[in-house]
C-alpha cells in the first residue's frame, strides 16, 4: 500500500500529537525530552499489532480528521488482510483529504480485494485525475481490476490506454503492461497479434532486463523476462507444429530465429541440427551439432544430435561413440535402446543386452525395443531370458506376428511344446505359413496331442503342396495315430515328390503291417531293405514273417538285424 500523505498540519495539532504520545508511552521526562513516533514509524515499528492499533487510535482521538492517521491505520489493516477495517480507514483518509492521490489508489487496491470493481475503477481515476502528469501505473490498476472481475474487453482497454500514455518509455511498470496485454490476447488464441504485440517490445524488454543484470529481481523485470520467453516459446510451438507437418527446414530457420531472441539459449542448437537433419541439409546439421557440443560439451542433446547425423550417413561407430557420450551425461531408455540396437547389428550381443536390458524392466517400454532385446537374447541362445520379453511383447502388442513366432520358438527351445504350439498357433491365425504350420505340428506331436498334430501338417501341406518335410511328418503323425490307410494315401503323394526311397518303402511296410496285410508289408520292407539294409527294416520284416507262420526266415531276419545294429545301421 501507499504510505505517500499531505503533511501540512497547523502548529498546534502536532504540538498535541507530541504531547499525547509522550504521555501515554511514557516517554516524557522530566531531565529528557524523547521525539514521538509517526503514524508511518509506528506501522513500521516492533509493536504487537493490537498496540500499533492503539497508538493510531489514540492519536486519531487527538485529531479525529487526520488523513495520515486513517492511511496508516488502513495499511495495517490491510497487512493483516482486514479487508472491510482496511476499506473503511482508507475511505476515512479519502474523507479528510479528498484530492490526496494516494489515499485514493489505497482505497482503490482494497476494493478490489473486496471484489468492489467498479467503485475500485473510480477510486483509480480519482487517483489519476489528482496525481499531477497522470501516474504511470494507473492503467495497470484499472485494467487488474476490469479483468479480475472478468471483463476482459474493458481490461484490455485500459492495458492499452496505458501502454499509450507510455509510449517511449520503457520500465517495470510497461514491462507489467506489455504482459498483461499479451495474456488476454492469448486466451483469445490470437497468435499473429501476439507475436506482433511481443516482438514491438522485444529489444526494450531486453534492455530493461540487461540494465537490472539480467536477473528478474522485481515485477517489472520478471514481465519483461516474460516477454523473451513468451516469444521463444512461440517459435520453439511453431517449429514443433512445422517439424510435424514435416517442414523440418522451415522449423530449423524459426528455431534460428529463436535462438537470436535469446543467444544464452543454447540448448536449441541439438534441436535445430535435427530438423537440418531431417531437411536433408546433412552439412548444415553437422556444423549445428558441433556448436552444440562445442557450447555446451555436459548436454546429452548435442552428442545425440551428432549421434544421428553419424547414424543417417552410415558411420556405426562414430554414432555409437556419439550416443554413448550422450548416455553417460544422462541415460535415458531411449538413448539405451539405440546403443542397444546399434550392437545388435554389429553382432556384439553382450553389449547390446547391457543396455537393452535396462530398457526391458520400464513399464512404457516399446514393444519393438522389448522384440529386439528378446532377439538378442535368441541369438546367443538364452530363450529362457528371451520368453518373458516376448510375452511382454505380444501381452501389448497382440497382433505382432513375428513376436509370437519368437515366442514359439523360445518356448519350444525350453521344451514347453504345449506352449509353444499355442504360440505357433496365433501367428498363424494372423498370417498363414506353412513353415509356421509345420512347426505347430511338430509342437503338438511333443506335446502328446497327436489330432492337433496331423491337422497341423495337413494345415503346411495344403499351403504348400511341395512341403517335402511336412507331407513327411504328417504320415509319421497319421501311423503314430493308426491312421494307416491316410497314411498310405499321403505316403503315395510323397513318392511323387521323392521316388521309391528307403523310407518310402520301409514306411509302406509300416502301414500294411498296421492293416494286417502281410503280403503287402513282406513286399514294402523288402523293397526298402533292396535301397538300403538297415536293423529296424529285417526286425520288421521277421515280426511279419513270423506271424505269417514262417518261422526259419523270420529268425533269419531277426540275426542280420541284430549284426546290422550292433554295426549301427
Amino acid at each position: 500500500m501507499d504510505t505517500r500523505v499531505l503533511r501540512n498540519r497547523s502548529l498546534m495539532s502536532m504540538l498535541l500529537v507530541l504531547i499525547a504520545l509522550a504521555a501515554w508511552m511514557g516517554l516524557a521526562h522530566a531531565q529528557d525530552e524523547t521525539v514521538p513516533l509517526s503514524p508511518e514509524e509506528i506501522v513500521l515499528s516492533d509493536m504487537p499489532f493490537t498496540e500499533k492499533v492503539t497508538a493510531l487510535n489514540r492519536l486519531l482521538e487527538l485529531n479525529p480528521r487526520d488523513p495520515d492517521i486513517y492511511n496508516n491505520l488502513g495499511v495495517l489493516y490491510a497487512q493483516r488482510e482486514e479487508w472491510p477495517l482496511a476499506r473503511d480507514s482508507f475511505l476515512a483518509a479519502v474523507q479528510s483529504s479528498p484530492m490526496s492521490p494516494s489515499h485514493h489508489r489505497n482505497l482503490g487496491l482494497v476494493l478490489v480485494e473486496l471484489g468492489d470493481y467498479g467503485m475500485a475503477v473510480s477510486e483509480f481515476e480519482a487517483y489519476r485525475r489528482f496525481t499531477p502528469g497522470n501516474p504511470s501505473d494507473v492503467g495497470l490498476l484499472i485494467g487488474d481490476a476490469w479483468h479480475k472481475s472478468g471483463d476482459k474487453a474493458k481490461a484490455l482497454a485500459a492495458y492499452e490506454e496505458g501502454l499509450s500514455a507510455l509510449t517511449g518509455v520503457y520500465d517495470g511498470i510497461t514491462a507489467q503492461l506489455v504482459m498483461r496485454k499479451a495474456l488476454l490476447v492469448d486466451e483469445e488464441g490470437q497468435e499473429a497479434v501476439l507475436t506482433a504485440h511481443l516482438e514491438s517490445y522485444l529489444d526494450a524488454a531486453r534492455k530493461h532486463l540487461a540494465a537490472n543484470g539480467g536477473e528478474a529481481v522485481d515485477a517489472g523485470t520478471r514481465a519483461s523476462q516474460g516477454v523473451i520467453q513468451r516469444l521463444l516459446v512461440l517459435r520453439t510451438e511453431k517449429a514443433r507444429a512445422l517439424t510435424e507437418s514435416g517442414q523440418h527446414a522451415q522449423a530449423a530457420e524459426v528455431l534460428e530465429d529463436a535462438l537470436t531472441i535469446d543467444a544464452t539459449r543454447t540448448d536449441l542448437l541439438p534441436l535445430i541440427a535435427e530438423a537440418w537433419l531431417e531437411a536433408g541439409e546433412s552439412m548444415k546439421a553437422k556444423v549445428i551439432a558441433q556448436r552444440a557440443v562445442n557450447s555446451n560439451p555436459d548436454n546429452p542433446s548435442g552428442w545425440r544430435a551428432k549421434g544421428r547425423i553419424a547414424e543417417m550417413e552410415g558411420r556405426t561407430r562414430d554414432a555409437l561413440a556419439a550416443f554413448e557420450r550422450a548416455y553417460d551425461l544422462g541415460p535415458d531408455t531411449d538413448l539405451a535402446a539405440r546403443i542397444g540396437q546399434i550392437y545388435m547389428t554389429l553382432g556384439d550381443n553382450a553389449k547390446a543386452r547391457k543396455f537393452m536390458g535396462e530398457v526391458v524392466s520400464a513399464p512404457d517400454t516399446p514393444p519393438e525395443l522389448l522384440f529386439n532385446y528378446a532377439l538378442s537374447l535368441q541369438r546367443d541362445g538364452s530363450h529362457s531370458l528371451a520368453i518373458n520379453p516376448l510375452k511382454k511383447v505380444v501381452a501389448r502388442e497382440p497382433e505382432m506376428v513375428q513376436a509370437w513366432r519368437a515366442l514359439g520358438t523360445s518356448l519350444r527351445s525350453m521344451g514347453d511344446f504345449s506352449e509353444a504350439a499355442e504360440a505357433y498357433a496365433r501367428a498363424q491365425n494372423l498370417e498363414p505359413d506353412a513353415k509356421i504350420a509345420f512347426q505347430i505340428g511338430y509342437c503338438a506331436g511333443k506335446a502328446g496331442r497327436i489330432t492337433d498334430s496331423i491337422d497341423a501338417y495337413r494345415s503346411a501341406v495344403d499351403l504348400d503342396p511341395t512341403y517335402e518335410k511336412a507331407w513327411f511328418n504328417l504320415c509319421l503323425s497319421e501311423i503314430r495315430a493308426e491312421r494307416y490307410t491316410e497314411a498310405l494315401d499321403d505316403l503315395l503323394v510323397l513318392e511323387t515328390m521323392e521316388g521309391l526311397t528307403y523310407r518310402i518303402h520301409f514306411y509302406k511296410g509300416i502301414c500294411y503291417d498296421g492293416l494286417g496285410s502281410d503280403d503287402e508289408a513282406i513286399m514294402a520292407y523288402e523293397a526298402a531293405l533292396e535301397v538300403e539294409e538297415t536293423s529296424a527294416a529285417w526286425n520288421n520284416l521277421g515280426l511279419v514273417l513270423d506271424r505269417a507262420g514262417d518261422k526259419k526266415e523270420a529268425a533269419e531276419c531277426f540275426k542280420i538285424g541284430k549284426e546290422l545294429k550292433a554295426e549301427g545301421k
